[in-house]
């Protein structure tokens, strides 16, 4: 992957530069790694330019933790004993995205159908970062937050109150640094998502645990 990363990234060089050297605007790239087919890291470049036209390269370059290989159970679908958070297909059938619930704990698993998770992670309810639905705007927007050290995969979905809307369901997945800095944004193919995010709203609650819409956080109950 090292090597991977240095050949790519030293391809990509030539162009982006010449790019900055014709824009006085900051840029930024998002390269992403592939081996064997999978995702297995990106490489995230900054290219600004001083007031004396100098152009800096920024670079940042994140491998993910499953190139290893992965110990979660086979994608599928949820358990009986458990709820849906949020499934979908991602480019076009060739990845599935998966969560789930059952009120202790809550999983996120991505990869091929029925084949061992590039990702999975599993989390304690009490400390799952959910925000519910705010009450304001077209769309009731909702999302979780998995994190896996310093990298976090926010799993989102957004209904548009347009009745006009063939498809009003949209979701997705973005995988961002400890900075908040987007590492790659992934969309669930349209007509795929099943979500139940909402559920998460009750699972906290039996934990005596509620929102607190001024600090938007979750804390214990008085």
């Amino acid at each position: 992957p090292k090597e991977a990363v240095e050949k790519l990234d030293a391809g990509h060089r030539f162009v982006a530069r010449k790019d900055a050297l014709s824009n006085p605007r900051p840029l930024q790239y998002i390269l992403v790694v592939m081996q064997n087919n999978k995702i297995i890291g990106f490489i995230r470049v900054f290219y600004t330019r001083n007031t004396n036209g100098a152009v800096f390269m920024h670079k940042y370059i994140f491998l993910l933790a499953f190139v290893t290989g992965a110990t979660g159970p086979a994608i599928a679908a949820c358990p009986s004993s458990m709820q849906t958070i949020l499934s979908c297909t991602i480019l076009n059938g060739k990845k599935v995205l998966e969560t789930c619930q059952n009120g202790e704990f809550a999983t996120y698993a991505f990869g091929k159908v029925n084949k061992k998770p590039e990702m999975y992670l599993k989390t304690p309810m009490r400390d799952l970062n959910y925000t519910p639905w705010n009450g304001i705007g077209r769309a009731i927007y909702e999302q979780v937050i998995f994190r896996n050290e310093d990298i976090s995969y926010v799993v989102w979905s957004a209904f548009e109150r347009d009745p006009g809307m063939i498809d009003p369901l949209r979701a997705g997945i973005v995988v961002e640094d400890q900075n908040e800095n987007v590492l790659a944004e992934l969309r669930c193919d349209t007509g795929s998502v099943r979500a139940e995010i909402d559920g998460l709203y009750d699972a906290k609650s039996n934990l005596n645990m509620c929102w607190d819409y001024n600090d938007f956080q979750w804390q214990s109950c008085e």
